[in-house]
């Protein structure tokens, strides 16, 4: 692409030269007609080559992963994941816990296992807390799709 930029200013620069110094009368419009006729030659040019199928194709260029760019998107997801889970949490069941989400480094970065860490407060007895594991295990597997450990 630059050198056909290049090469259209060119030419521009040698027929605005020729301009100036071309004789005048039937001699001088025959040089100027050349250098224009020159001009769109060079224009067109990409596209008599695309039609052989010798058009320049732009590089691609393959750039390897950044673990470190992965790992950090992975830990800032994770910290919002624990916050809207231990707001999720106190909001539907009135309880404090500690989360831990976990997020595969990989570019789509799903959820791969949640962990929950409920703090009782006050008397609830053994059947109400199972009940209230279970459904915290159940509800957030559902939202979540991935492995749920509470306790």
């Amino acid at each position: 692409m630059k050198e056909y930029i290049l090469s259209i200013a060119g030419v521009i620069l040698i027929a605005s030269v020729v301009a100036v110094i071309a004789p005048g009368g039937k001699m001088g419009q025959f040089v100027k007609g050349t250098t224009r006729l020159f001009l769109l030659i060079v224009m067109i040019s990409p596209l008599l080559g695309l039609t052989k199928g010798d058009a320049e194709k732009p590089a691609s260029a393959e750039y390897p992963p950044d673990p470190v760019y992965f790992q950090t998107c992975a830990e800032l997801l994770e910290a919002r994941d624990e916050e809207n889970i231990g707001s999720y949490l106190c909001a539907k069941y009135d309880i404090s816990a500690r989360v831990d989400a976990a997020r595969s480094q990989i570019a789509n970065f799903d959820i791969e296992k949640i962990s929950v860490i409920v703090a009782f407060q006050g008397i609830i007895g053994d059947e109400e807390r199972i009940n209230i594991l279970t459904d915290i295990r159940e509800d957030l597997e559902n939202l979540y799709g991935c492995v749920v450990e509470v306790s």
